[in-house]
């Protein structure tokens, strides 16, 4: 039990992060964006995979706290474990890259 009650803390306090950071406001921290459930499933289906083949990213990564959505679905208490978020990073090269990481709980180590 206390294993559980500490995950609980964690994210609590993970949540607690996340207001009022304007870090994410960086330059050097990408776009990210939290894509409906349709839009998750196109780019799945658009890619012929499944989320368990995408990277990982963790649920309270403070790069998504620059997506409002992300924000708004954080406060109503949605369950977003198992979504699809995109990130655009600018490239010198390449211009702009777009990358795509399913939501997973807890941490990636």
């Amino acid at each position: 039990m206390p294993a559980r009650s500490s995950r609980k803390k964690k994210e609590s306090q993970a949540k607690e992060a996340l207001q009022g950071t304007d870090f994410v406001r960086h330059n050097m921290v990408p776009e990210h964006f939290l894509l409906s459930h349709e839009a998750g499933m196109k780019i799945l289906s658009q890619f012929a995979t499944t989320p368990d083949r995408l990277p990982k990213i963790t649920l309270y990564d403070p790069g998504l706290a620059s997506d409002p959505a992300y924000r708004a679905a954080i406060a109503a208490n949605e369950n977003l474990v198992g979504r699809i978020v995109e990130i655009r990073r600018n490239s010198p090269t390449a211009g702009q890259t777009v990358h795509y990481r399913v939501i997973t709980e807890g941490r990636l180590d």
